[in-house]
């Protein structure tokens, strides 16, 4: 304990040595420019900014932060450059007026230096000691983090106290002697058996307490110890300073020359000597009976040899327990940063007290009866070969380390090499074990670990389990300890995450309305920072006015703290911030209640409505209006035609409207092209429609009007003006078309029911009478839509439909069957037209997700076509062009003549023109080669029959042309 006190004090010279070199040279600094120092001042600038110390310079009057070392950036966690120009009040939180009054009341008790908490960039808080000095309006402050030393002191005083209790439980006590200082310190074991007061003594005023015919012993032996290293191992009488009873007290003591410190313990034996004295006294009276005297004398001797057997034991115990004492000091000081490290810790400790050669510490689960491995000594993790190690055991899968728990007592084995009953052998591998115990840790009557040591030199016995069953205890309450922090601190975490996570402002107040804390969002909405509101009344910060009147609203802080209930705001309450800005609000106040049931503040949690609100208005809307066409939507109009189905009201009339081939479009080009056509059309009939009309979007692809005070002749008239206006319109080339169907009520009797299934009959009436027509012009808009976006795929679909003529002639098919590849050939490719153009025409390589878009193309054809009537078997032989003679194609995978023979025959003269002809992604290739990879993919892509007729009749073509030239 000297020796820590030798370096602390050598630690507060160091730091105040370099604190009068900087102070001196802080002082000169004014006086002396930079070219009177020279190259002094560069060195000055070093030391200042490369010194290890944490240095600043404060305007005393302001606390703006003038100079700042990178020690002190460093350990801020601040650039330097924002560090200087910040204020001491954002490191410490202290006002000036605070701060100087702490000053004051240091140089009133003789300190130089103040203890604060400084809160670093990372929101962490360490407290320093500030050594201060000032002249001329600044401060000089050196700055030492004392967080660790502080929680040191507060570990220590914990493992004195627990020491304390130890030395009560031996019945011993420690003393210390630091010859330089003239300084002995006494433990509270020590206290108690030489009674006297608490505090540090020197070795003088306990030799004043020691009897005169002893003192001299005492003293030579003291000298002898330390000038000759003899051993100290002395008895002496003194005179109790409690009581002042004269007790016998056994001393052993150690020299340490190293650090100038005498350590030793003290042991009450007066009685052990009354004994011996009464024994002697016994002796004298018969000494006259020579018998009688040898017996007494040779009882003597056994009572002497076995007090000193007893005297040793107890000597061995009083060293087993410092050791163990020592361990606990050691464990408890240890720095952890886990459990699992902790337990790694006290687990080598207690194999080194007890000499052994391993250890184990199991958890126990007693609701699962099962053990977890937490721990094992390095000795044994470095011998175990075990292949397959299990970290959890079921209580009835266990041998004889399991009787811990069974029995519920500690376990020793002195002979584990002897055969036992509960034996259950051990896997290939484990580490011997020639000698065993184990220990069972209990919290209140639950078994929670069990500790196990083996291969002591010599037999375990009472002492180990006593000495580790008391050390796993007091480990086992560091890890609840060490549990509850991370508890604790997770939830103290979690409070602070919801705190500045909650979307709501929330602002707490005391007793008195005055504000003790305010989040972030509380922040951002009055206007107010947590440093600027905390300790005002809450009415300062918190202005809140009726949003229609413009009166003060009541406070409801204070009419929380009046009533004691939670109130919350009336609507339209305006919350003005401190910039003037108004907010919408909504909010709640509830009173904080203290253990005594008393209102000890109250919080406050409120919310910016304004957006709401806003959203608000916008479902209502959303509710009556389609999202997509923002005409009114079905809810509305249903609730329109029954407040106008009344008698007072007719005639009125309804019309219902289809869009012809949506399905089409919405296949082709994909459903944001077939939204935009059913904006368009929405936009088309809304202005084509009387004032008062109701338009609303029936389904998918229908709309309805709603046409009070209407007859027959004027719905008419107002369908036809829309129909022709649509005829006028039209979507990257695809005509707006609909089929409308009109009814007019004139009579009550007829329900709103009835009405609506009759125009819509009459708008199905009108869709079949002009579908076919709609359907054939809609398949010229998809392929003129194709066209524009690959100019090339005219010409190539024309060609594959001269081709695929050209072949079904060599191939003797009838002239129907001719004329249908002829329209197959110039629609093979109407899928194509829902690619994107970026695809159709991109120069390089295709990724995956592009080609499995081109591979769409057959099935987005087939769809299109089969919608069309007539056109249903063409849409097949469509789906099947892109199929392989060997069962490798798309999208269906057909194989052979699986495949429709018009698709066997469009594929050839597809790939035919598609190799002779010109693509962004490569070159066109000549007939021949044209003709040579048909040949090579003869019965793998096509069919090999096909492949030769085609290649005989384009041969026989090239001969023939000569000649009719």
């Amino acid at each position: 304990m000297g020796v820590k006190s030798k370096g602390g004090r050598n630690q507060s010279g160091l730091i105040l040595r370099s604190f009068l070199a900087f102070f001196l040279i802080f002082l000169c600094l004014p006086q002396i420019t930079r070219a009177d120092l020279g190259d002094w001042g560069t060195v000055w600038e070093d030391i200042f900014a490369q010194h290890g110390s944490v240095i600043l310079v404060v305007e005393d009057e302001s606390g703006r932060i003038l100079r700042a070392n990178d020690a002190a950036a460093a350990f801020y966690g601040y650039p330097k450059a924002q560090l200087e120009g910040m204020n001491m009040e954002m490191l410490h939180g202290f006002s000036r007026q605070e701060i100087k009054e702490k000053r004051r009341e240091a140089a009133e008790e003789g300190r130089r230096d103040l203890v604060l908490d400084q809160f670093l960039a990372d929101g962490s808080r360490r407290t320093v000691k500030f050594n201060t000095s000032s002249s001329q309006g600044r401060v000089f402050y050196i700055i030492t983090d004392i967080t660790e030393e502080l929680a040191a002191n507060r570990r220590l005083i914990a493992n004195l106290q627990r020491v304390d209790r130890a030395e009560n439980i031996a019945n011993v006590g420690w003393w210390e002697y630091v010859l330089a200082e003239d300084r002995l310190l006494l433990s509270e074991g020590a206290q108690r058996i030489v009674g006297w007061p608490r505090g540090e003594q020197t070795m003088q005023d306990t030799l004043d307490h020691t009897l005169a015919e002893d003192l001299k012993t005492r003293t030579e032996a003291l000298q002898a110890l330390i000038e000759g290293g003899q051993p100290y191992d002395i008895q002496f009488r003194l005179k109790r300073a409690s009581d002042g009873a004269v007790i016998i007290v056994h001393s052993v003591a150690e020299y340490d020359s190293s650090a100038g410190v005498v350590f030793g313990t003290f042991q009450d034996v007066t009685e052990d000597v009354a004994k011996t004295e009464a024994l002697a006294r016994s002796k004298q009276r018969n000494i006259n009976l020579l018998l009688i005297l040898l017996v007494l004398q040779l009882l003597a001797i056994i009572v002497l040899w076995v007090a000193i057997r007893q005297r040793k034991k107890a000597q061995k115990e009083t060293q087993q327990n410092l050791k163990r004492t020592e361990s606990l000091v050691r464990i408890l000081q240890h720095p952890t940063e886990s459990i699992q490290e902790l337990l790694d810790y006290a687990l080598e400790e207690s194999v080194t007290l007890t000499k052994s050669d391993y250890g184990y510490i199991f958890f126990y689960e007693e609701s699962k009866q099962e053990f977890k491995v937490y721990a094992w000594s390095g000795a044994a993790l470095e011998r175990c070969a075990v292949e397959e190690k299990q970290l959890v055991y079921h209580l009835e899968k266990t041998g004889i380390w399991g009787e811990v728990v069974r029995q519920r007592r500690p376990l020793v084995i002195n002979d584990f090499e002897r055969p036992h009953p509960l034996k259950k052998g051990y896997p290939p591998g484990h580490v011997p074990i020639k000698k065993y115990l184990t220990v069972p840790i209990f919290d209140g009557d639950q078994i929670v670990m069990a500790v196990g040591l083996a291969n002591k030199e010599t037999d375990y016995d009472q002492m180990d389990i006593w000495q580790i069953t008391l050390l796993m205890n007091n480990v086992w309450t560091l890890v609840q300890k060490r549990r509850s922090d991370l508890a604790l601190w997770a939830e103290k975490e979690r409070l602070q995450a919801t705190l500045r996570s909650v979307g709501d402002g929330v602002i707490a107040t005391d007793k008195e309305g005055r504000i003790v804390g305010i989040n972030g969002v509380a922040q951002e909405l009055t206007g107010w920072s947590r440093r600027q509101a905390l300790g005002r009344p809450f009415t300062e910060v918190f202005h809140i006015l009726n949003e229609h009147t413009r009166e003060k609203c009541e406070d409801p802080i204070g009419k929380v703290l009046r009533t004691g209930k939670t109130v919350g705001l009336a609507n339209h309450t305006v919350l003005v911030a401190r910039g003037g800005r108004e907010r919408q609000i909504a909010d709640s106040a509830a009173p904080i209640i203290d253990a005594r049931g008393e209102i000890d503040g109250v919080v406050l949690v409120f919310r910016d409505v304004s957006e709401e609100r806003r959203k608000m208005a916008e479902i209502n809307y959303l509710s009556e209006h389609d999202y997509l066409t923002e005409v009114k939507n079905r809810r509305y109009f249903e609730f329109k035609l029954q407040e106008l189905d009344q008698s007072d009201q007719l005639p009125f009339s309804l019309i219902m409207a289809g869009f012809d081939g949506l399905s089409m479009v919405n296949e082709s080009f994909g459903y944001a092209q077939g939204d935009e056509i059913l904006r368009k059309t929405a936009r088309v009939i809304e202005q084509n429609c009387p004032p008062d009309a109701t338009l609303a979007r029936w389904s998918g692809d229908e709309f309805i009007l709603l046409l009070p005070q209407t007859t027959a002749a004027k719905a008419e008239a107002v369908s036809s003006e829309i129909a022709e206006a649509l005829r006028k319109e039209s979507v990257n080339s695809i005509p707006l078309s609909i089929s409308l169907g009109s009814f007019t009520k004139n009579e009550p009797g007829q329900t709103t029911a009835e009405m609506l299934k009759e125009a819509e009959t009459r708008m199905y009436r009108a869709k079949l009478y002009q579908s076919p027509g709609i359907r054939s012009q809609m398949i010229d808009a998809l392929m003129s839509a194709l066209y524009e976006k690959d100019p090339r795929e005219e010409k190539h679909c024309k060609r594959v439909s001269e081709l695929s003529q050209f072949l079904g002639q060599a191939l003797g098919l009838a002239r129907r069957e001719i004329e249908e590849l002829k329209l197959i050939g110039l629609f093979h490719d109407i899928g194509k037209v829902s690619i994107a153009k970026n695809i159709l025409n991109k120069p390089g390589p295709l990724t995956p997700e592009e080609w499995l878009e081109i591979k769409r193309h057959p099935e987005v054809g087939y769809r299109v076509l089969s919608k069309v009537q007539d056109m249903a078997e063409i849409a097949n032989y469509v789906l099947a062009h892109h199929e392989r003679w060997d069962g490798r194609g798309y999208p269906q995978g057909l194989k052979g003549e699986e495949i429709p023979l018009q698709s066997r025959i469009i594929a050839v003269a597809d790939a035919y023109d598609a190799m002779i002809s010109f693509r962004p992604y490569k070159d066109s290739l000549s007939k021949e080669k044209a003709i040579e990879e048909l040949k090579k993919c003869a019965g793998t892509q096509f069919e090999p029959e096909i492949v030769k007729k085609f290649v005989d009749a384009t041969q026989n073509l090239d001969q023939a042309a000569p000649a009719q030239e």
